[in-house]
């Protein structure tokens, strides 16, 4: 039985060149090809959603002829049935816990399950935030894929609203982010400077409405540029 996000196959150099090029391929082989947590993540969400896996794979980056239908089925059949049993755990590569002594053997139950909380309410955070996207933009946009900051503050509300402060650590790790990121992020500093630009983003809009409806005429770009110019 292969690991989740791991499939063998018997592939050229030209073909196996092509696929480790993929930031969605983890290790890629003659003898096999290993996903990134992030890809199977990516997969399960939009597959939720109604998207055909062929899409998804298609959409990011993968040649059907080169993967297979078969193979590319398999590994979703495979993804859905972990995610089904285990939640987002399950989507996870069971290989380096399995090498040597497992890290998760030092847990205890509590912990673990403090673990697998953590991750499912991560999961849920992200989920919510791509169902508030509308249907046709979603269609229209070939990958979403979460901005840095968009995950710092999840991971934030996550934190925030189920009290798992000493889980920062893990859920940066498994939402593949920099956890001196994160804290950098909400620094005093950062926050400071991230008012002072909202400060001058809301006084420029500002100054644009007041030129916008100028004299009590609305005006087109190009009309706001000129009375900005002579009375700004």
């Amino acid at each position: 039985m292969y690991p989740i996000g791991y499939f063998c196959y018997n592939k050229t150099n030209e073909e196996i060149e092509i696929l480790s090029k993929n930031k969605y391929v983890k290790h890629v082989s003659a003898k096999g090809i290993t996903y990134t947590e992030e890809f199977k993540r990516i997969f399960i969400s939009e597959n939720e959603n109604g998207k055909l896996p062929r899409i998804i794979f298609e959409e990011c980056g993968f040649s059907i002829s080169i993967l297979g239908k078969k193979r590319m089925q398999s590994s979703a059949d495979r993804w859905r049935l972990a995610y089904r049993t285990q939640r987002v755990l399950g989507l996870q590569d069971t290989r380096k816990q399995n090498s040597g002594r497992s890290s998760e053997k030092e847990l205890s139950i509590e912990e673990k399950y403090e673990r697998i909380k953590a991750q499912n309410n991560l999961l849920k955070a992200e989920n919510e935030l791509l169902k508030k996207l509308d249907m046709l933009e979603r269609r229209r946009i070939k990958k979403i894929s979460l901005p840095v900051e968009n995950k710092f503050n999840i991971i934030n509300l996550v934190v925030t609203k189920y009290k798992l402060k000493n889980m920062i650590s893990y859920l940066c790790k498994i939402a593949a982010i920099s956890r001196s990121g994160y804290y950098n992020y909400f620094s005093s500093k950062s926050q400071g400077r991230r008012k002072e630009r909202n400060n001058k983003a809301e006084i420029t809009r500002d100054i644009i409405l007041k030129a916008y409806n100028f004299k009590g005429r609305k005006k087109g770009a190009r009309q706001i540029k000129v009375t900005l110019e002579g009375q700004f």
